[in-house]
């Protein structure tokens, strides 16, 4: 359900694989299809990642404490990281690092390159809405390929341009989409 919040919206969305729910606040200058990608990369990755099981957990726009970038979606073990008393921080104990980043929507090749340096072992994924994969795939690839000693996954996923609610049940906030609705290009370190 889509509520208003003075200059802020929030849009509550269910997992309809475990009836988990999670609000997102949609920020004044952020598009709609931003907030809902990130609630695409929460609900597809959640299983694959063990979230659930094995002390793993999946939070959404959490300080992980990187000096430049604030991830979309994440996913870590609970025991590899502090919090802040607040809880709004997340600081990883030495040598620890995420299992998965998400980023929703546009993201600069510097960037990119940054995360996939500073995070060798995380698997990486970018989805766009409404582009073809040729549009924003192989510059990001040719830069990310450069990178050494990388072991994780860089995935990018292009969701067809439709109607934002061929996606999800307005009425009951379920996301109704799933990996094989979304073009994927994945990158292994040993593609090369």
């Amino acid at each position: 359900s889509v509520q208003s919040q003075s200059k802020k919206h929030s849009v509550t969305l269910i997992d309809p694989n475990d009836g988990e729910t999670k609000v997102y606040l949609k920020k004044n200058k952020e598009s709609l299809q931003h907030v809902l990608t990130k609630a695409i990369i929460w609900k597809l990755f959640k299983e694959e990642y063990g979230v659930g099981k094995d002390d793993t957990t999946v939070e959404v726009e959490l300080n992980i404490s990187d000096k430049d970038y604030l991830p979309d979606v994440v996913i870590f073990k609970k025991d590899d990281v502090e919090y802040s008393t607040r809880r709004d921080t997340a600081v990883f104990k030495e040598d620890k690092k995420p299992i998965f980043w998400g980023e929703s929507g546009r993201m600069k090749i510097h960037k990119a390159v940054a995360l996939a340096e500073r995070y060798p072992d995380t698997d990486i994924c970018q989805i766009r809405w409404g582009m073809e994969l040729d549009q924003f795939v192989p510059d990001t690839l040719k830069a990310v390929k450069r990178v050494k000693n990388r072991t994780g996954k860089f995935s990018f996923g292009s969701i067809p341009k439709m109607n934002v609610w061929e996606y999800f049940n307005e009425e009951d906030g379920t996301i109704r989409m799933t990996k094989d609705m979304i073009t994927w290009h994945h990158h292994l370190p040993d593609d090369e």
